[in-house]
């Protein structure tokens, strides 16, 4: 539903405003059982990882995906988990899901190029470092691993 409203912008003026509204019941088209389940998978992940629990995050991502198969930052997470277990197949087949979902994913593209990095693929992780720095130019990380893996090159 979209509906135009009249707004005061500045004093003695007003602008026409455009909004969508969706019942936060359904927000999304997601059912508040199922998100709820999904942010509890995603956080239970996310204390694993903190814990070093790789195994454990691995499983509740996993979990959260049972829940929302388009969760591309459960993808992101299994990504990194499989990184710091140094099994940087999984880790790049979990990154390319990820990136399949959203191209401009930029912690998809650098988890991506720390994998390809360390599997001497240097210039396939250097186009993935390339589009995280593109996408946010503020990461020092992206920025680092650009410059090493081009000193790799």
């Amino acid at each position: 539903m979209e509906q135009t409203l009249m707004a005061n912008v500045r004093q003695g003026g007003s602008s026409n405003l455009a909004f969508r509204i969706a019942p936060a019941a359904t927000a999304g088209g997601v059912d508040q059982k199922k998100f709820a389940a999904l942010q509890a998978a995603f956080a239970a992940g996310n204390t694993a990882a903190d814990a070093g629990d790789h195994d454990g995050a691995i499983a509740k991502f996993n979990e959260a995906l049972g829940v929302m198969p388009d969760c591309k930052d459960c993808y992101v997470n299994i990504g990194f988990e499989q990184n710091a277990k140094r099994d940087y197949p999984k880790a790049i087949e979990a990154f390319q899901k990820a990136l399949d979902m959203d191209k401009e994913h930029a912690d998809a593209a650098t988890g991506l190029g720390v994998a390809l990095f360390n599997t001497q693929k240097f210039a396939e992780a250097k186009a993935n470092f390339e589009i995280a720095v593109k996408v946010n130019p503020k990461s020092g990380f992206a920025q680092y691993q650009l410059g090493m893996t081009s000193l790799n090159l």
